[in-house]
């Protein structure tokens, strides 16, 4: 019975942690000062367009508004202010809680590993001239390459917040 429950255990955590950030390769909308994309769209950002960086996402809901329909969210490269990289670092507490109730005492090297969470934010500047931000967490996968085309479209240099290096390629 103490291995059923275990398995339940540890199966909750990993499909609840697998649905609770983005895929490697995919983006989410943090938040922003438009209403569009919704916060915790979820899609994919794309750099091969020449003039716009585009957001496309999928229909989906949130606390604030509701269901919305999927769409495309673009900001074109000349009017681009700013760009900061950032990220975040968490210890693996519910994997580790439920692979020791599994494995035992040996579960708790788990700590000893943290999740990493990256977070894009572009400044830039609407149709009418007003300041705008909007804020992307991104996928491990996409993070690099990402911050690479950027670069190289915008023309502006990366700004990472307080101690960071730059993400590193592992290919």
């Amino acid at each position: 019975m103490r291995k059923i429950l275990a398995s339940f255990v540890l199966l909750f955590f990993c499909l609840h942690n697998g649905f609770a950030g983005v895929s490697s390769h995919q983006a989410k909308c943090s938040g922003g000062t438009t209403a569009t994309p919704p916060i915790d769209a979820l899609g994919f950002v794309d750099t091969r367009d020449e003039k716009h960086l585009n957001f496309a996402y999928k229909a989906g809901k949130n606390a604030e508004i509701g269901k919305y329909a999927e769409g495309v969210f673009d900001v074109p490269y000349t009017s681009t202010t700013r760009l900061i990289y950032g990220q975040t670092k968490h210890l693996r507490i519910g994997q580790t809680i439920a692979l020791t109730a599994l494995a035992g005492v040996g579960g708790l090297l788990l700590l000893l590993s943290k999740s990493h969470t990256h977070y894009l934010t572009i400044e830039y500047k609407d149709d009418k001239d007003q300041a705008q931000m909007i804020s992307f967490e991104v996928g491990k996968d996409a993070i690099q390459p990402l911050l690479s085309s950027l670069e190289l479209r915008t023309g502006k240099k990366i700004e990472y917040e307080s101690d960071l290096t730059p993400p590193q390629d592992k290919h």
